[in-house]
């Protein structure tokens, strides 16, 4: 046999069976909705629709940048200056609706606090002549006070969002005093 001479037959390669693609996997049935999303869902039928925050309106594009920036300031600074901050933002922003409404807000917040702060300390030196049930007052005063702290940072998310706020109880007490 020569070397230098191809062979009579060529040899030929099988081709390999084509692999079938793996089926995707039955995505799963949603899960029925819980008693505690229902009720959520219950709550925040009341709410209007379309705001960053529950009880907030969708944002409102014609407002500028610099009211949306004092606004939330009002806001943000509530943190260290309790009511004095949207007092002077309240006072200063006759031409700023927008800004007026938010400070007006923050400063409504600020009274209900204090009625509340005022009212849980006499029930609380009420309770006091009755024994150790002026210790029921503290956990109520730190849950009150984790709901304003709520109702705060949603009041930033808003104003910094552009959108009115009215969250449910203090939206009455600034219509009723402020008339915004």
């Amino acid at each position: 046999m020569d070397e230098n001479k191809p062979p009579e037959e060529p040899i030929v390669t099988p081709e390999p069976d084509p692999v079938p693609a793996p089926e995707p996997a039955p995505e799963p049935a949603p899960a029925p909705p819980s008693a505690a999303s229902q009720a959520m869902s219950s709550m925040m039928a009341d709410a209007p629709k379309g705001g960053p925050v529950p009880f907030s309106a969708p944002p409102d594009p014609s407002v500028p940048a610099e009211e949306k920036t004092q606004a939330m300031l009002s806001w943000v600074l509530m943190f260290f200056v309790s009511f004095i901050s949207p007092l002077i933002f309240f006072l200063i922003s006759t031409d700023k609706p927008f800004v007026k409404r938010h400070a007006a807000t923050g400063l409504a917040m600020a009274i209900t606090g204090l009625c509340i702060g005022i009212g849980m300390f006499v029930v609380g030196i009420i309770l006091a002549l009755a024994g150790p049930l002026a210790l029921l007052v503290i956990p109520l005063w730190g849950i009150i006070s984790l709901a304003m702290l709520a109702v705060l940072i949603m009041g930033i998310i808003a104003a910094n969002a552009g959108s009115r706020f009215d969250p449910p109880v203090i939206s009455k007490i600034r219509d009723a005093i402020f008339k915004v």
